[in-house]
C-alpha cells in the first residue's frame, strides 16, 4: 500500500528536516532513486535516465510525480502507456509493471509496481527507465529545466510502505545547448582480453573513439589511470582533432609475467561538449594453460583400399603450443578393423611445447570380400583446453586383388641392350655372307 498524496505531503517536509540532522551513515543507508540529466540543442529529443542507485529496504514499487516546464519541454511518444517512458534493465529484469501518465500540464506521473510472484522481488539497483522529451525549438540556449519529484512513495516486499525518512529521490534536469556539439562516444567498455596464456603474451585489442555530434572536437590526452602496469598504450591515433563523425582507434598491450588478474582504466580528456572526458575499464587474466592441436586435423581420414589380409596405417600427433600441460582422451567407435596405437582413450598427457605420436590402422582380415568397406569414429576431448574437441571419421576399403609392380629397364641397361642387338645383327649378317 502506499501512503495518500496528503499523507505524503505532510510528511516530505519530516523528511527534509530530518535529513539535515541526519549523519551521512543514516543518508547512505536509504534507499535512493535519481532523476539524471538530458541534453541537446533546441528541436532535439533527449533522453533522460531514472536510476534506483540503492535498495536498502526490499523497495519493489514506487510512484511519484516529475515536474517540468511544458513551455520549453514535451513528453516524448514512443514509450508505453503515456508515451513518455522506457524501460530499463531494472524493471524488465524481474517483470515489474511500469506506467506512466501526464495528470495535467508540465507533471509526469510515474507508477512500478511488483510483479505477481511468491516470494515477491524487490527491484534491482540500475536503471529503471529513461524518460523521452522534446527541447523546444524556441528555447535560447544555454538553460537548464529543472525536473523536480513530488507526491513520492515506495512500497516493499512485504507489502507495507516505506517509511518516508529511509528513502531519497534526485532532482534531475534538462540542457539545452548552444549551436553545434560534439559529443564522445568510447567503446568497448569494458575492453575485456579474457583469459590469456601466459606463453601467448603480449596480446593487443583496440578502443575506438567516436565523434557522434555536429561538431569537431580536441582529444587533448590519452592516458591510463592504472591499477595495473600490464597494460600499456601501444597506439594512440586519438589525440589531436577528431571530425564530426569520425573515429579513431587506441591500442592496448596487455603483457604480464605471471599468473593473475589485471585490471587498469583508459581515460579521455577532450573540448567536446558531450562526454567530454570518456573512460572505460580495462580486464584481463594471465593463466598457463594448455592450447592442444591435432594433425591430421578433425574430419574425414581415409585410409584408402587395403588387400585382404592386410593393413594400412596413417600417423599423426597431438602438440601443446601452450604453457601449460595438458590431458586429452579419445572414445573410438565403430568396426574393429580400425584401430589406434597407442589406445588414445587416456587421458593422455601432453606436456607444454610437447606432442604426442598416435597412428591409425584398417586390418582388413582374410574373410573380408572384395568391396567391402569399414568406418569408425574417433572423438577427443580436454577438460584443459575446451577448445580442443571433435571427431575423425574413419574409413577404409577391401580388395582381393594384388598389384605386383611392371619391370622396367633403366636408361644404361636399355643401352647396353640395344648395343648388344648391334651386336649380334652385325654377326649374324657376316655368318650368313660366309
Amino acid at each position: 500500500m502506499f501512503h495518500k498524496m496528503n499523507v505524503l505531503a505532510m510528511t516530505k517536509g519530516l523528511v527534509a528536516g530530518a535529513f539535515l540532522v541526519s549523519s551521512a551513515s543514516l543518508f547512505a543507508q536509504q534507499s535512493e532513486i535519481e532523476i539524471g540529466t538530458g541534453s541537446g540543442q533546441p528541436g532535439d529529443s533527449v533522453s533522460v535516465p531514472v536510476t534506483l542507485n540503492a535498495n536498502n529496504h526490499d523497495v519493489t514499487s514506487t510512484n511519484f510525480d516529475i515536474a517540468f516546464d511544458d513551455t520549453s519541454l514535451t513528453l516524448g511518444t514512443t514509450g508505453v502507456s503515456c508515451g513518455a517512458v522506457q524501460p530499463g534493465a531494472a524493471v524488465q529484469a524481474n517483470g515489474h509493471g511500469l506506467n506512466c501518465s501526464e495528470p495535467s500540464a508540465g507533471t509526469l506521473r510515474v507508477l512500478i509496481t511488483a510483479p505477481i510472484a511468491s516470494p515477491v522481488p524487490p527491484l534491482p539497483t540500475g536503471e529503471l527507465f529513461t524518460i523521452l522529451m522534446d527541447i523546444d525549438g524556441a528555447v535560447t540556449p544555454p538553460d537548464t529545466f529543472p525536473l523536480t519529484v513530488s507526491n513520492e512513495s515506495m512500497g516493499d516486499t512485504a507489502g507495507g510502505d516505506v517509511d518516508p525518512a529511509d528513502y531519497n529521490f534526485v532532482d534531475g534536469s534538462v540542457e539545452a545547448l548552444a549551436g553545434p556539439q560534439s559529443e564522445l562516444a568510447l567503446t568497448p567498455d569494458p575492453l575485456a582480453f579474457g583469459t590469456v596464456d601466459l606463453g601467448n603474451m603480449p596480446q593487443t585489442d583496440t578502443f575506438t573513439l567516436e565523434n557522434t555530434g555536429a561538431a569537431d572536437a580536441e582529444v587533448t590526452s590519452v592516458t591510463l589511470a592504472g591499477p595495473d602496469g600490464e597494460f600499456t598504450i601501444a597506439a594512440d591515433n586519438c589525440t589531436g582533432t577528431l571530425a564530426a563523425g569520425a573515429s579513431c582507434t587506441i591500442d592496448i598491450e596487455f603483457n604480464a609475467a605471471a599468473n593473475g588478474t589485471y585490471s587498469n582504466q583508459i581515460d579521455i580528456a577532450s573540448d567536446a561538449n558531450v562526454n567530454p572526458n570518456p573512460s572505460a575499464d580495462i580486464t584481463g587474466s594471465a593463466d598457463s594453460v594448455a592450447n592442444l592441436s591435432v594433425n591430421p586435423a578433425f574430419g574425414p581420414v581415409d585410409l584408402g583400399t587395403v588387400v585382404v589380409g592386410s593393413s594400412n596405417t596413417a600417423n599423426g600427433s597431438v602438440s601443446n603450443n601452450g604453457s601449460a600441460d595438458g590431458e586429452f582422451s579419445c572414445t573410438l567407435g565403430g568396426d574393429p578393423e580400425i584401430t589406434t596405437n597407442p589406445d588414445l582413450s587416456g587421458p593422455i598427457n601432453v606436456p607444454a611445447g610437447g606432442s604426442v605420436d598416435f597412428s591409425l590402422t584398417c586390418a582388413v582380415p582374410d574373410t573380408a570380400a572384395e568391396g567391402d568397406t569399414f568406418s569408425a569414429t574417433l572423438s577427443c576431448s580436454s577438460e584443459d583446453d575446451p577448445e580442443f574437441s571433435g571427431t575423425h571419421d574413419i574409413s577404409c576399403g577391401a580388395t582381393e586383388f594384388v598389384q605386383y609392380p611392371v619391370p622396367t629397364m633403366s636408361k644404361v641397361g636399355m643401352g647396353i641392350l640395344a648395343l648388344l642387338m648391334v651386336m649380334v645383327g652385325g654377326l649374324s649378317v657376316r655368318f650368313f655372307r660366309t
